[in-house]
């Protein structure tokens, strides 16, 4: 079937950890009155990654909008429109997106890839067949919110600089979190059960060699590409088990990463997926 290119939506920070990275935390607060909430409190989407927003069902607006700044996370917290908190957190040199540690391995062959693609209706389409080779390592991080003990803005940076995880994703699974619990008149967060959460890190790097009759690579062509797999679960909370992207992460013989070397390489507008093998 033939598909129309689309641009991966990719979060604007991507933030990775590996052993013994320091993590200091700090918060400042200033007094705004609101309603404590009820247990409905809803995760509203919005374009921005770096900005969550939450709503509950007795008509207060919570918003986290959250930077680096100067080697700091810092997370501000809007209550119905006004500063409420600034939680902030600093972190080493070695909290930084890098593949360094696989950059002396040898990748190994995983599979060949084929496309068919045109711009300007070719006809036939280019053939383009492309022999991936990959390798990626693995990390993993936990966190435990304390019950009724932080603020919106602490669990953003919390998930952030613990987790590992960029701040777009934090902001995801910050909506996904809050949503099971409550927050009380003094802004904390409460749940029943508190999350148990954990966070598993891969770190890709890839090999593309290019063969077929498009036009824009010589035949033999190698490029190389690199990404982030972040797996998120919650062990109070199974709801909370979900699977984010940045970047080229070859992890399946799917559409998904198909589709995602694809936009890597390529960019005709008219393309197929013919297949893998």
């Amino acid at each position: 079937m033939r598909k129309t290119v689309q641009r991966l939506l990719s979060f604007s920070l991507c933030l990775s950890i590996i052993a013994n990275c320091s993590v200091t935390l700090g918060t400042t607060h200033s007094e705004v009155d609101f309603e404590p909430s009820s247990s409905n409190i809803t995760f509203v989407d919005t374009s921005d990654p770096q900005t969550l927003v939450v709503k509950t069902d007795n008509g207060n607006t919570f918003k986290v909008v959250t930077t680096i700044e100067n080697d700091y996370i810092v997370a501000r917290e809007y209550i119905n429109g006004l500063l409420s908190s600034t939680a902030t957190a600093a972190f080493s040199e070695c909290y930084s997106p890098s593949s360094s540690s696989l950059s002396t391995r040898a990748l190994k062959y995983f599979g060949t890839v084929n496309y068919l693609g045109d711009t300007w209706m070719s006809n036939p389409p280019h053939n383009m067949s492309v022999k991936v080779y990959r390798d990626y390592t693995t990390d993993m991080a936990s966190y435990a919110p304390p019950n009724a003990m932080l603020t919106l803005a602490q669990l953003v940076t919390n998930l952030v600089s613990v987790l590992a995880i960029p701040i777009g994703i934090a902001n995801t699974v910050a909506g996904a979190v809050i949503s099971l619990g409550t927050i009380g008149a003094n802004g904390l967060i409460s749940w029943a059960k508190a999350p148990v959460m954990s966070c598993i890190q891969e770190t890709h790097t890839s090999s593309f060699t290019i063969y077929g009759n498009a036009p824009i690579y010589d035949p033999g062509t190698v490029k190389t590409g690199s990404g982030m797999k972040y797996t998120v679960k919650d062990a109070n909370h199974p709801s909370i088990n979900d699977v984010y992207y940045e970047g080229v992460v070859v992890d399946a013989k799917d559409m998904r990463t198909a589709e995602s070397i694809y936009h890597h390489l390529f960019y005709y507008t008219d393309w197929d997926i013919v297949g893998w093998n």
